[in-house]
């Protein structure tokens, strides 16, 4: 469902599980209350430290 309104429609997704966002068309990382880095899911496991960290750190937690 949600999949099917994402299609059409704008939506924002505020998560600490990145499993839910490994799909979007933009991820927003944000440390410090400041954005750190934009794009896709590869894209930032290519050039940003931070979010690359997390991801392995929950993949090991799963």
């Amino acid at each position: 469902m949600v999949a099917d309104v994402a299609r059409t429609t704008t939506v924002m997704v505020i998560a600490h599980r990145l499993s839910t966002v490994v799909d979007a068309d933009r991820i927003v990382v944000v440390e410090g209350g400041r954005v750190r880095a934009v794009g896709r899911h590869a894209d930032l496991m290519l050039s940003d430290d931070l979010y690359r960290e997390l991801i392995e750190a929950q993949l090991l937690d799963a």
